[in-house]
């Protein structure tokens, strides 16, 4: 005999509504007057209706929280709702409100932009199920108002100059969404595949492609920075990994920013074989750097132990 079960919600779920209110409460969906908190609402509701659980739901709410009002919401969100909804939260960002706000040319953010949707996308691959669920659910959700304006006659295909990846990227990327939370097997992913389906030929683009580096103008080859972790000196200089697009080849460089990531002006940046010159070029002579991560895994201590880079204590 089955029991049917359901998602039982208590006065956590009422405080996280009110933690999303107030935390989004100027902010609005792209392209309308529509409290941002509707769109919160809607991935919570859509989280339940999928089979989530309470914390699920909750992240629902708040997965926004970091990204759109700030890094310092990760500490509240962890001191009030738990680690298992932090976690969550901080696996459905792909970087910091203030890391996005830094960015002022148009060229900056579209790069930036590439960068972290295929980090993204990448990150997907073998994140836990709770996070891959809410997930699914935040991009539903968007796929469907996308659609919506789709299907007006007074936006129609313009709804895609909303989005810093275009129509070409946005399609892209939401491509790749769909075959990822397909082949992980997440409940409303068989939802989800046909509402991008539906966009794609609302956009008159019949052939589905996923995002790839050529998706979106790309400059070269070497255009890639990461901004989910970094080294970072007592006087706040950073130095972020830098990655080619062409995975094949290993590369892997670094670019130093005395800002967020993706910062413009690239000041040095070597292959790994000689990072421990540019460490000293940057840092200074005996240089000891923290290296910090946007979702906590790496966090450490490192300096220069002989010609070896070692953690020398947990942050």
């Amino acid at each position: 005999m089955t029991v049917l079960t359901h998602t039982a919600l208590t006065d956590r779920f009422t405080r996280a509504v009110d933690h999303a209110r107030v935390a989004h409460a100027a902010q609005v969906r792209k392209g309308s007057n529509i409290p941002y908190l509707y769109h919160l609402l809607g991935v919570a509701s859509l989280v339940i209706e999928f089979g989530g659980n309470e914390d699920q739901a909750i992240a629902g709410l708040l997965h926004d929280v970091i990204e759109d009002c700030g890094a310092v919401h990760e500490a509240i969100v962890r001191a009030q709702f738990g680690d298992a909804v932090a976690d969550i939260v901080v696996a459905c960002s792909d970087a910091t409100a203030e890391g996005k706000t830094s960015l002022v040319d148009a060229e900056a953010k579209r790069l930036d932009w590439m960068d972290r949707k295929l980090a993204y996308i990448a990150h997907l691959e073998s994140a836990p199920d709770a996070v891959l669920l809410v997930s699914a659910c935040d991009k539903l959700h968007n796929a469907r108002a996308i659609v919506q304006d789709l299907e007006d006659p007074n936006v129609g295909n313009s709804v895609f100059g909303r989005f810093k990846g275009g129509q070409a990227g946005t399609l892209a990327y939401y491509e790749s969404l769909a075959r990822i939370i397909g082949k992980r097997k997440v409940r409303g992913a068989a939802v989800l595949d046909a509402v991008v389906g539906r966009m794609h030929a609302l956009a008159g683009v019949s052939d589905r492609q996923p995002l790839t580096g050529q998706s979106v103008s790309p400059k070269t080859d070497d255009d890639r920075i990461s901004d989910r972790f970094w080294f970072e000196h007592e006087t706040g200089k950073r130095l972020y990994p830098y990655k080619c697009r062409d995975q094949r080849s290993g590369q892997v460089m670094f670019r130093v920013a005395p800002g967020a990531a993706g910062a413009n002006k690239v000041e040095n940046q070597t292959q790994l074989d000689d990072v421990e010159e540019v460490f000293r070029h940057v840092f200074g002579k005996g240089w000891s750097v923290r290296l910090c991560s946007l979702d906590r895994s790496v966090e450490g201590l490192y300096s220069k132990d002989g010609h070896s880079i070692v953690r020398t204590s947990e942050s």
